[in-house]
């Protein structure tokens, strides 16, 4: 929903409020059934995109993941434009495995440098009112943050924001991918 210009992913960019195909429940199931069948466990499912919380069929599969042993965790990699949405973040929450799920959450650090080459703009508002909302509903999150030349000097800001609250569960640093769309 952001067309991220470093996303490495290269999805479509669309016009607002178009958001393209998604993988069908069904053939995600065989994914996850086909693994599970091989080597019965599986460490962690990262939900991802594009932006996964735009998936229509999101809460459906999450609460069948919920029903499947065998898996560690589940981790939704989200830029939290959605998670800010009460109504959707309730409906989220009241699926969330409890104990085997988080919010993986795109965080650029807390200066403007850098958010808008990443994101296309600058949603710091953006993500620290998903995170109040994801503690507000017990769903733990990780800051990632993807480096850059222009961020490098703020990884640190990402490690404080996390020390200063408990629900921040991990930080990752992750360097810029250059590829997909991000021609550099």
């Amino acid at each position: 929903n952001l067309a991220c210009p470093t996303c490495y992913a290269d999805s479509p960019v669309r016009a607002p409020g178009t958001h393209g195909t998604f993988l069908s429940v069904d053939d995600f199931k065989a994914q996850v059934e086909a693994v599970l069948e091989k080597q019965s466990v599986i460490d962690i499912i990262q939900l991802s995109g594009g932006e996964p919380t735009l998936h229509p069929r999101l809460f459906e599969i999450m609460s069948w993941l919920d029903t499947k042993t065998g898996i560690g965790q589940v981790l939704l990699n989200s830029n939290g434009t959605r998670l800010v949405d009460e109504s959707f973040i309730t409906k989220l929450a009241a699926v969330a495995q409890k104990g085997r799920f988080g919010v993986y959450l795109q965080y650029d650090g807390d200066e403007e440098l850098g958010q808008v080459a990443l994101r296309g703009g600058d949603f710091r508002t953006v993500r620290e009112r998903a995170i109040a909302n994801c503690k507000k509903h017990n769903l733990p999150v990780a800051l990632v943050m993807t480096v850059t030349h222009d961020n490098k000097f703020s990884c640190g800001s990402a490690i404080t924001r996390a020390v200063a609250d408990d629900n921040i569960t991990w930080v990752v640093f992750q360097p810029e991918f250059l590829s997909g769309r991000n021609d550099k």
